[in-house]
């Protein structure tokens, strides 16, 4: 047998064949190493709220200390005076009268030192006539019809007129009153009535007037305890304490 000749170039592809029949399903390969960490997704929709949860225990008490009281405000304006109350129902009539007593005097200072109601007295030092009633004595003027008991201011055209004097203890023209005394303290101030509000303390009468309390103050009237404030005086001059107030430590 001859040698082998030489390999001779390789012949055109063949047609492929028809794919063969799959094979079976082969083992799981082995778990392969953690990716890197993807970006954040976009936000989602908000859930529905859930059921209300239980309440929890109260807590304990706080243990603030009290803050200091504040300062007293300022008092307000002083209400206007109320309307007139309705007139009282008259008094029973009195008893009759004692029978008056015409006297004369040399002055009026031994006048005023009678006081008894209905007296009659003409007195030498100013040449009048005088009539005594519950309160002071009171010159009588004299007209050729009638006597009539009016003030000094009120005289007939040939009586001599005549000053006021305030304090000669007679209730002359344009006085509301004459006492004879300087106090201020009672019912008739300079030959003026006293009144609630005159700013003087009619004793036993107001309990204050204005600014005079008699003395009295937010400590005075509550002995033993540590008081701030001031008094007040009412409308009707009776003492409001509403305005003192206890210090607490």
């Amino acid at each position: 047998m001859g040698p082998a000749g030489e390999k001779g170039s390789p012949g055109r592809p063949g047609i492929p064949g028809k794919d063969g029949p799959k094979g079976s399903e082969g083992r799981q390969g082995r778990r392969g190493r953690k990716g890197d960490r993807g970006e954040i997704g976009a936000e989602g929709p908000t859930g529905p709220q859930g059921p209300q949860g239980i309440r929890g225990p109260a807590g304990p008490p706080g243990q603030g200390h009290r803050g200091f009281k504040g300062d007293m405000g300022l008092p307000g304006i002083k209400g206007q005076i109320g309307p007139m109350g309705p007139k009282g129902v008259k008094g029973d009539r009195g008893p009759p009268g004692q029978g008056g007593q015409f006297l004369i005097v040399q002055t009026e200072r031994e006048m005023n030192k009678i006081t008894d109601e209905g007296k009659l007295a003409y007195c030498i030092e100013d040449k009048q006539l005088y009539l005594r009633d519950n309160t002071m004595w009171r010159i009588v003027q004299m007209d050729t019809s009638l006597i009539s008991t009016q003030s000094p201011g009120n005289k007939c055209p040939p009586c001599k007129e005549s000053k006021p004097i305030c304090g000669n203890g007679i209730a002359e023209d344009g006085e509301e009153c004459d006492d004879g005394n300087e106090d201020v303290n009672d019912s008739c101030i300079a030959c003026r009535r006293s009144y609630c509000g005159d700013g003087f303390r009619q004793v036993g009468v107001e309990e204050c007037d204005g600014t005079d309390f008699n003395g009295n103050t937010c400590t005075s009237l509550n002995p033993g305890v540590v008081v701030r404030g001031r008094l007040y005086c009412s409308n009707a001059c009776k003492i409001d304490t509403r305005w003192c107030y206890k210090i607490n430590f």
